[in-house]
């Protein structure tokens, strides 16, 4: 019994919404405008409603605050992500800048190319800036 009453007055609410829709849907311009006002001081007045409302705004005040500590701290992480990031690429530019001058010192000593690529997998070198050397060292143009 319970659920057929909710069913109706679920179907009933839906009428009434489709209703409303089919009266704004025949409106005028200026009616839809009138409307629009209507709806627009209704919301202002809740919220100032809900703002007068102490807890409320303690609520809304804890909010924002809540979102701009996140914002900041937000911003603090990313900004060591950044710095993690540089530090590494720096990182990774001079050890390429030392490998290169090893192998360059190795190749002007004429030292023959498997002793040179021994010395780069010696230095735990990245495969992928192995090969490229590798592929140099194949055309001695480093």
């Amino acid at each position: 019994m319970d659920t057929k009453r909710k069913r109706f007055d679920l179907n009933s609410k839906k009428q009434i919404y489709l209703n409303e829709i089919n009266a704004i849907n025949v409106m005028s311009s200026k009616e839809l405008t009138v409307l629009a006002k209507q709806i627009a001081n209704a919301k202002n007045a809740i919220l100032e409603t809900l703002i007068a409302t102490p807890s409320f705004s303690l609520a809304l005040d804890s909010l924002i605050n809540d979102i701009n500590n996140n914002h900041i701290e937000l911003k603090n992480i990313s900004n060591n992500i950044n710095d993690f990031r540089q530090n590494k690429e720096n990182t990774i530019k001079r050890n390429f800048l030392y490998i290169l001058s090893e192998v360059k010192s190795m190749l002007d000593n004429q030292k023959p190319q498997q002793e040179i690529i021994a010395k780069l997998y010696k230095l735990n070198f990245t495969d992928f800036y192995l090969k490229k050397i590798i592929n140099k060292l194949d055309k001695r143009t480093l």
